[in-house]
């Protein structure tokens, strides 16, 4: 007896549209489903909105490691727990700065809880991605 082969289980091969003549019902139901989704996306950015006027910390701190992630500057050993924790942690009217930037014209820091500091909102728009030695 021969050794069964692919064909053998596949099955006559078939048009591409095989499916679709035999399922036209189903189609019609996937693309009244699909002409939905844009309300299912508003709800999503609803709720995305919502979420983050109640979490702005939290959030400060995904968008800040996001960023430094993509620009190289978090090292593998900074310890992320204590960086979010510095973030939750913010008063109110201040922002967790960066005492050397991310992105600065001489020097460049990294995102590490010994680099970050709270700062007055206004402060720290002032002081942009500069970096004042302390000399």
């Amino acid at each position: 007896m021969p050794r069964p082969g692919p064909k053998d289980f596949i099955g006559p091969l078939r048009p591409k549209n095989f499916w679709a003549k035999q399922n036209k019902s189903r189609i019609l139901e996937l693309q009244r489903i699909r002409l939905q989704q844009p309300t299912n996306k508003e709800k999503h950015l609803e709720a995305f909105t919502k979420w983050r006027k109640n979490n702005l910390q939290y959030d400060a701190f995904r968008a800040a490691t996001y960023r430094a992630y993509r620009m190289k500057q978090r090292p593998s050993w900074a310890d992320l727990e204590m960086i979010k924790q510095i973030y939750l942690n913010c008063p109110k009217g201040y922002h967790v700065d960066h005492i050397i930037p991310l992105k600065g014209k001489f020097v460049s820091g990294l995102h590490v809880e010994n680099n970050l500091q709270y700062l007055q909102a206004t402060e720290n728009m002032k002081k942009r991605n500069f970096y004042a030695d302390g000399a």
